[in-house]
């Protein structure tokens, strides 16, 4: 076990054997035996290998709740293979995390594809019919979504954040979680909320429709971001209450009304036909002689972080079911890191885990009711956290 624990934070960090061994003061020969188990650390060492690796002693002897874990659709080919692996490791650490607390709590999340889905593609206009059937059963209507995190945890999917891969945009993963398979979401954290949100939708896409033809299946989750963000019947909507004269403050309103990159808006109305060509080219040039491909005019829109693990944490901790040392090496967190910043909602009172523990719980004494950036130990470079 503490091999495996070892083996795993190392790839996570993207160290090599003989970079780890550096930093512990050992040979690489050492550290790879203890990583096939072939010996095992004293204390000092171990205490040595934690802090080279920024992680809290608790990790090295959590118990494993899941199995297999791979990309069900994509991760850009173009990452060289140990980001691949530190991307793999750091999503399955902090998935261990997830479900240790839903254990402790006596939770058993379980995503159910709604009827009708995974929806079958033959052709575009498919994924136009996907994206509003979607919405009607999840009883979204028409208007735009406010939050796509939350609806997504609210629906079931376990959804978290990575820092620190700048080619990394988002991913939906297959994971084996007892005797059957879930799918969880990741999407980079750092980035603009409006092109969060499409990596968001992007992936969802891939997880609701099933493509029976030879189309492009990113260019088909592209698609169905688009339409499941800003669906046909209201950019049709939108447009004739513009009176066909759209400009940039204009596209700047959309964006902020959606949540969807003006950028994304002229593909959109390009894809719908509301717009010729020859005038989304001119549109794009405007924005490439500007500087505005990377940074678009005008407000961003504001990032969104999941919640759900977190508040399921700190409910965990301010209902005394789990210690201090549990609850920061739940987060990620240096024990002095949690205390300074949680210590007052020990043994508080008014918390209630309900709605299935499918929504965030509330807290009336949290002075952060923000998610909190995860790091191992109290200076990672390249943490992974889900909201609570």
């Amino acid at each position: 076990m503490i091999g495996e624990r070892i083996h795993a934070a190392r790839k996570a960090q993207g160290l090599s054997l003989r970079a780890l061994a550096e930093r512990v003061g050992l040979s690489h020969e050492m550290i790879r035996r203890y990583e096939r188990g072939e010996a095992t650390p004293d204390g000092a060492t171990l205490i040595k290998i934690a802090d080279a690796l920024e992680r809290n002693l608790d990790y090295f002897f959590r118990p494993a709740l899941l199995g297999e874990i791979k990309p069900a659709f994509r991760l850009k080919r173009k990452l060289p293979a140990r980001q691949r692996a530190a991307i793999l490791a750091q999503v399955q650490d902090w998935l261990e995390r997830y479900l240790l607390i839903e254990s402790i709590l006596g939770l058993e999340t379980r995503f159910e594809f709604p009827e009708g889905f995974p929806y079958p593609v033959r052709q575009m206009e498919d994924v136009e019919d996907a994206a509003v059937a979607l919405r009607n059963t999840w009883q979204l209507g028409l208007d735009p979504i406010a939050n796509l995190t939350e609806l997504l945890e609210e629906r079931g999917l376990r959804v978290g954040m990575l820092l620190g891969f700048e080619a990394f945009d988002g991913c939906a993963f297959e994971v084996e979680i007892g005797s059957h398979r879930q799918p969880v979401l990741m999407y980079a954290e750092g980035c603009p909320g409006d092109r969060q949100r499409f990596s968001i939708a992007h992936e969802l896409g891939h997880l609701m429709l099933r493509v029976e033809s030879d189309l492009d299946e990113e260019k088909v989750a592209n698609r169905f971001a688009g339409a499941f963000l800003a669906p046909k019947p209201s950019v049709l909507r939108e447009i004739t209450e513009l009176g066909n004269m759209l400009t940039l403050s204009e596209l700047m309103r959309l964006k902020q009304k959606y949540g969807m990159s003006m950028q994304a808006w002229i593909h959109r109305l390009r894809e719908l036909q509301l717009i010729s060509k020859e005038s989304a080219s001119r549109t794009f040039k405007l924005f490439r002689e500007r500087g505005w491909l990377k940074t678009e005019p005008g407000t961003p829109y504001p990032p969104e972080s999941p919640r759900r693990f977190l508040s399921l944490v700190l409910a965990a901790y301010e209902e005394e079911v789990i210690t201090t040392s549990r609850a920061s090496e739940l987060l990620n967190l240096s024990y002095h890191e949690f205390y300074n910043r949680y210590a007052c909602l020990r043994g508080g009172s008014g918390v209630a885990l309900c709605r299935g523990y499918k929504r965030a719980v509330r807290f009336k004494h949290s002075p952060h009711p923000n998610p909190l950036r995860t790091r191992g130990g109290s200076h990672s470079s390249s943490p992974v956290h889900g909201g609570g």
